[in-house]
């Protein structure tokens, strides 16, 4: 089995494999997040945990169902460690995609969720001694998770990789895009969300990227700025593709103005002329993180 696919799931193999729970323990043991808020860690030997974090100095009322709610327990850190886990797991895999080809990479997740698949029955064989019932559940349902995004955030940019790469002679995109690397536009699209140009409610990554991979978008992005911001965006961004003119962006019918009508050449010139000399702090921030795109994809 792939030596980087145990990598991405490492933490899983330790915690199932090799009584990780326990380094769980020691870890819950020394959680900042609860000493810094002046909670002491209890040694029970009745709970299956070990232990639990209760406020200092606290002196639990009548009823003893009640205090229960101030306790904090091994599980809440196994939820809390769960999910930075699993954020790192993606990170992970995101870092060795940028080492490998699209075939290499492909076959690495494969193997990734072959071992994920391992884990599972592993757990589902697993007894209370090692790990309790309760946390059995948590793990599994946050490894079947994890592998459903690993697949989810992946597969599309590897189809693209592949079609790129068996289509060097014609245009696989009807913008034509200077970068084949479909991780590309997960990143432009983070940068187009987080400048609020696009809402990423309403225009998913899928559709973001079908709109600048398809052969003829059938999608649509729907802009939440103003005419103007649009304009500069789309001039901005032209140096990643060979056709992204604003004729080009009209006959693709995929652009959309915050108001829902399909943006065209006519609109695209008349709010750069309006703009000019306006927004100028907003089209600052634009550049800085197209610079930033630009050291990294076009070397």
């Amino acid at each position: 089995m792939d030596k980087q696919a145990f990598e991405i799931l490492s933490f899983y193999n330790e915690l199932i494999f090799h009584n990780g729970i326990e380094q769980l323990k020691v870890d819950f043991e020394n959680w900042g997040k609860y000493k810094d808020q002046g909670y002491t860690f209890k040694k029970e030997i009745n709970l299956p945990i070990q232990g639990v974090f209760k406020p200092a100095n606290w002196c639990p009322p009548s009823d003893s169902d009640y205090s229960v709610h101030f306790d904090v327990e091994l599980f809440d850190y196994l939820k809390h460690r769960l999910k930075k886990e699993n954020s790192s797991l993606l990170k992970k895999a995101e870092t060795i995609q940028f080492k490998l080809s699209p075939e290499t990479f492909k076959e690495l997740l494969n193997n990734a969720y072959l071992l994920a698949e391992k884990y599972l029955k592993k757990i589902n064989k697993s007894n209370d001694n090692i790990i309790p019932k309760n946390q059995l559940e948590i793990v599994s349902s946050n490894l079947n998770n994890v592998i459903a995004d690993l697949k989810m955030k992946f597969s599309n940019e590897i189809l693209i990789q592949e079609t790129s790469k068996t289509n060097q002679k014609t245009i696989y995109s009807f913008f034509d895009p200077v970068i084949e690397k479909a991780f590309f536009f997960k990143d432009l699209y983070k940068v187009t969300y987080e400048l609020s140009i696009i809402d990423d409610v309403e225009v998913s990554v899928e559709s973001f990227q079908n709109v600048f991979t398809e052969p003829k978008p059938t999608d649509n992005i729907q802009f939440t700025c103003n005419g103007s911001i649009i304009s500069y965006y789309f001039e901005s961004i032209q140096c990643f593709f060979k056709q992204l003119s604003p004729k080009k962006i009209e006959e693709s019918n995929a652009f959309l103005s915050k108001q829902g009508k399909v943006i065209t050449k006519q609109n695209l010139y008349t709010s750069k002329e309006r703009g000019k000399h306006k927004y100028l702090d907003f089209k600052e921030r634009i550049d800085e993180q197209v610079e930033i795109l630009k050291s990294t994809y076009i070397k």
